[in-house]
């Protein structure tokens, strides 16, 4: 098992950096372990230490066996490695709501029929998206910020009873800010969930999402927003939905490898994993 798992891995990693030389390169390492001195002075002491016609059919059967152990590994190196890298290369993003609490809300700008339409808009929006990840097993990180209350009850709903759930108390308005006390518990958890692709929501856009982004970008996670998923409840009018400019706001050089921001729905909940197409923006 253990050379098994030697073997692959090596498959692995020339499949990832070496694709158009891959049977080349194996061929030419099973050749030189196959004809090293090793292997010829295995034969060699055998026969001379053992009855000439007992111990060299022994010794040939050894190496014939060793032979076939030799191409069967390299064969399941063949079959198996493109799919154990595709996996790793196709692995699942984690969606991570930022401070959906009443506190926020409550204290931002005047509570008017205009904005708490937005924060009913922008809450639906939160929990369509978790009941997708959830449909899709995509691991869903609450993060809120220490003493400012609690999230919003339904969204504490929509997520009641979900095991690839994590909740973050953070002290920092940056999830990933070197000072927040949570920040290695966060990555700690995304690397157990084997993600470095983020789906960002919540509020405030201005504030401790931007943040949060900012460092996401700094320790190399690709970023993915959806402008109707963030607002900002800091002026009077609320601002919604939340749209990125960059060059103006405090983001740092990005490019579409590493930040995307969608206004489209459909867009937004596929890279969540739906094969859903919705309308609405």
């Amino acid at each position: 098992m253990i050379v098994f798992g030697f073997w692959m891995l090596i498959g692995v990693h020339l499949l990832k950096y070496d694709k158009p030389n891959l049977s080349q390169m194996l061929l030419r390492l099973l050749e030189r372990v196959w004809n090293g001195p090793g292997m010829q002075n295995l034969a060699t002491r055998d026969r001379r230490l053992i009855p000439p016609i007992g111990l060299a059919m022994k010794v040939n059967m050894i190496q014939v066996q060793i032979k076939i152990w030799f191409v069967a590994i390299s064969l399941m190196i063949g079959f198996c490695a493109p799919a154990f890298a595709s996996s790793l290369e196709n692995a699942k993003p984690a969606l991570v709501i930022i401070d959906m609490q009443d506190f926020f809300i409550e204290n931002g700008g005047i509570l008017s029929r205009e904005n708490i339409t937005k924060v009913n808009n922008l809450i639906w929006r939160q929990v369509f998206a978790i009941k997708e990840a959830k449909k899709n097993y995509v691991p869903i990180m609450l993060v809120e910020y220490e003493g400012c209350g609690s999230i919003d009850a339904t969204i504490l709903a929509a997520v009641d009873g979900y095991p690839l759930l994590k909740r973050i108390l953070k002290d920092r308005d940056g999830l990933f800010d070197i000072n927040n006390s949570s920040a290695v518990e966060a990555i700690e958890q995304l690397e157990t969930w084997g993600t470095r692709d983020l789906a960002i929501m919540g509020a405030n856009g201005s504030a401790c999402v931007e943040a949060t982004i900012v460092g996401a970008l700094k320790i190399g996670y690709k970023i993915v927003v959806y402008d109707l998923g963030v607002a900002d409840f800091t002026q009077l009018n609320f601002q919604y939905p939340y749209v990125y400019k960059v060059g103006q706001d405090s983001l740092p050089p990005v490019t579409p490898a590493n930040f995307v921001q969608i206004d489209d729905a459909s867009e937004f909940y596929h890279f969540l994993g739906s094969k859903t197409v919705y309308s609405e923006r």
